[in-house]
């Protein structure tokens, strides 16, 4: 089974202990990283609770999980294909449950203006998943600003539905809201609440408690505070919560809260090929699990390098690059970036990794049987700190890193 060395694993909490020394860097800081046993490798916290909030920060703290939710989405897409209830290339299906999808207009440049026109390309479950339908966040793209100025696709409400394209179906990648999209078709397909559905079809078979898209009360008892930090000066300031912790939309996209050691049983379960170690169920298929990790746009290699905006600076930096890896051919799965071939951390070929906003970050590297989830509570996204701390994290590991060569 894959392990470290207990020197590794010391020499971590010391690295976040000392990024964590000064609260205006790093108010606090969890990791937990797992094999394909399901046992917990690392699970460590550091710092405090917030800026203005000295309790101390704990491995049963909660954090909102904004963007990394929609792995728990592409999850319960890929269960509802394996169901035969829709196919990922289904464009009659997808328009029947939901005709929105076949109305959408696209937005292109008219008389040097943005203007909604009928889109000519259907959309299908597999653009929803591997964001290239043409939705997109308002953050990223001013057009979204100034054609929908009440959507802030981060409070919560259905608002986030009301976008338009900003490419036509099928020709480029974009981030954005397709994966509340993604919520809305399932919801309709089984008639009832993604939240139950998830809980019924993913939590209860993997035994996972403390993610919830409305906290419990022991869970906002424990839910970490958020920050703001200053792009200019850098000077952290303890700030409110982004997204509603009762929030009237059932979000894919952004809308779970959890504790880490109860999300990386989600990664376990996909090192494992679709079973949960911990309780042997079986909650996808080897191929579903396969599928998810297949890249999507293998004609975009280059897709991530494009810079990304600040459309609202108070959310996210500006980023030159998803994940810098030289010249390598970068890749997409079903709901999250793929490092297509062995990274200098120690990666190898074909690793999932996604992020939160609030500079959250996992990685499941079926390979080489590791995975782990970084949680911080800090924005804008692209903090410098946070991600030294996870890349220097995930270059020890590697480094100690005793290989799993079975498949259970």
């Amino acid at each position: 089974m894959s392990t470290i060395d207990n020197d590794c694993v010391i020499s971590i909490h010391k690295l976040i202990d000392a990024y964590c020394s000064d609260p205006s860097v790093i108010p606090g800081f969890v990791m937990n990283v797992v094999n394909r046993r399901g046992e917990l490798l690392v699970n460590y916290a550091a710092g405090q609770m917030g800026l203005d909030n000295p309790a101390p920060m704990t491995t049963d703290s909660v954090f909102w999980l904004a963007s990394c939710s929609k792995l728990i989405g592409a999850i319960c897409a890929m269960q509802q294909v394996e169901k035969g209830l829709i196919g990922l290339d289904d464009s009659d299906k997808l328009e029947e449950i939901c005709p929105e999808l076949k109305e959408v207009k696209v937005i292109k440049m008219v008389d040097k203006k943005p203007t909604l026109v009928e889109k000519k390309n259907r959309i299908t479950l597999r653009m929803l998943l591997s964001h290239t339908a043409g939705f997109s966040y308002s953050f990223f793209h001013p057009w979204l600003i100034k054609l929908f100025p009440h959507v802030d696709e981060l409070a919560g409400d259905k608002h986030v539905l009301d976008t338009a394209l900003v490419f036509e179906p099928g020709t480029d990648w974009g981030y954005g809201t397709s994966m509340d999209w993604v919520g809305v078709v399932i919801e309709r397909l089984r008639g009832k609440p993604v939240s139950q559905i998830v809980q019924e079809d993913i939590f209860e078979p993997l035994g996972i408690t403390d993610i919830e898209m409305k906290p419990t009360q022991s869970m906002r008892d424990r839910l970490v505070n958020l920050h703001q930090k200053d792009a200019e000066n850098g000077t952290m300031t303890q700030r409110e919560h982004v997204y509603s912790l009762d929030a009237e939309f059932e979000s894919f996209g952004a809308g779970y809260f959890a504790k880490g050691s109860e999300y990386v049983k989600l990664l376990a379960m996909l090192l494992n090929n679709g079973v949960g170690p911990d309780t042997g169920k079986q909650v996808l298929s080897e191929k579903s699990v396969d599928d998810m990790f297949a890249n999507q746009i293998p004609q975009w290699p280059n897709y991530g390098r494009r810079a990304t905006p600040p459309g609202k600076p108070e959310y996210t930096n500006a980023l030159p690059e998803l994940y810098p890896q030289g010249n390598a051919p970068q890749g997409w799965g079903i709901s999250f970036m793929l490092t297509i071939e062995p990274t200098d951390t120690g990666r190898g070929p074909n690793t999932g990794w996604w992020s939160g906003i609030i500079n959250t970050f996992w990685w499941v590297d079926r390979q080489k049987g590791v995975a782990g989830l970084a949680q911080s509570q800090i924005l804008p996204f692209g903090d410098e700190d946070v991600m030294v701390l996870w890349n220097t994290i995930e270059a020890m590991i590697y480094k100690s890193l005793v290989e799993d060569k079975s498949k259970l």
